[in-house]
């Protein structure tokens, strides 16, 4: 977070909050509304209002016409007020913020969305032991945009660490699952996916050209191995992996090209970040980040290519 004198102190009296949401974007604004009733919020914001209106998207249908309004507070009421008893962080935060709000909730579960693995070993570390979660949206949001669920009647968001269940405990039982998932699981599971989804962005939503293209599926290889040598066992085989992508738009039981489309152009910066991350760590564990690299230049918008039709030759 900047600097505290970005924020304006604001007195709010006479609220008992206990869930801190920390960001007002897509994510935090699905979030809002899978918090369970009578859970007071109280939403992190670096403007002058005293309230923030999240749209509600509550299980079963999105109704993105509806809205509910939380209390703001800025950075220094939310360190002050004391009495957390949960938050969740669906925004960037540097290590230093992350440290001023575990410090000033202790007992409090602390969530984080993000699954950038030098983000993720930064928040464990920073965190309480037994305290910290990752949450992981089963859903697709962008600013504007409708909220698509990634597997209809499925739970929303599913959190993982030694925290989840705390944390799961604040949200509506139907839109969340308390998976057990160690750390290592929970960001393999990122990188299978995210290489495609920088893909993605590369061709421009051309899903007919992702199918052509074998780039991303060598990426998450490479990535996976980087988190867990043993994925070396269990490769995404090129065969495989474009019968599930041609089968996805039918199967997920929503128009998923479309709103992949929509969704990953406005996580560049993210997947740049954990690109980055996995060519670090490839480097410093001796196993090979070619195809990585290879789609990173792709993605910089410093490297930005043309669209191309298929994989060069010799590949």
């Amino acid at each position: 977070m900047p600097g505290h004198t970005e924020f304006r102190v604001r007195t709010h009296s006479l609220l008992r909050m206990s869930l801190l949401l920390v960001g007002r974007g897509p994510v935090a604004t699905v979030l809002s509304g899978l918090i369970r009733p009578g859970v007071g919020v109280g939403v992190l914001s670096r403007g002058t209002e005293r309230s923030v209106r999240l749209l509600a998207a509550r299980s079963g249908a999105p109704e993105t016409e509806s809205g509910r309004a939380f209390p703001a507070f800025s950075w220094d009421e939310a360190l002050a007020h004391g009495r957390w008893d949960a938050i969740v962080c669906a925004a960037p935060l540097s290590p230093g913020a992350i440290r001023e709000l575990a410090a000033a909730a202790p007992d409090a579960p602390f969530a984080l969305t993000s699954h950038t693995p030098s983000e993720v070993r930064t928040f464990r570390s920073l965190v309480r032991r037994g305290r910290w979660a990752l949450a992981t949206p089963g859903f697709l949001a962008a600013q504007g945009q409708p909220v698509t669920w990634w597997q209809p009647g499925g739970a929303r968001v599913a959190f993982a660490g030694p925290g989840s269940r705390a944390i799961s405990t604040f949200f509506l039982p139907r839109a969340v699952s308390e998976v057990q998932l160690t750390e290592t699981r929970a960001l393999v599971r990122a990188a299978t996916t995210v290489p495609f989804a920088a893909a993605l962005d590369v061709v421009r939503g051309d899903w007919a050209e992702l199918l052509r293209w074998d780039l991303p599926r060598r990426a998450a290889n490479e990535a996976r191995i980087t988190l867990c040598p043993s994925a070396r066992r269990h490769p995404l085989r090129r065969l495989p992996t474009r019968a599930a992508l041609s089968m996805l738009p039918r199967l997920a039981g929503f128009p998923a090209d479309a709103a992949l489309r929509a969704h990953v152009g406005s996580r560049r910066a993210q997947s740049l970040r954990m690109l980055d991350d996995w060519i670090a760590l490839g480097e410093a564990g001796g196993t090979g980040v070619a195809a990585l690299r290879e789609l990173r230049e792709h993605l910089a918008p410093s490297a930005r290519r043309p669209r191309h039709s298929a994989e060069p030759k010799g590949h």
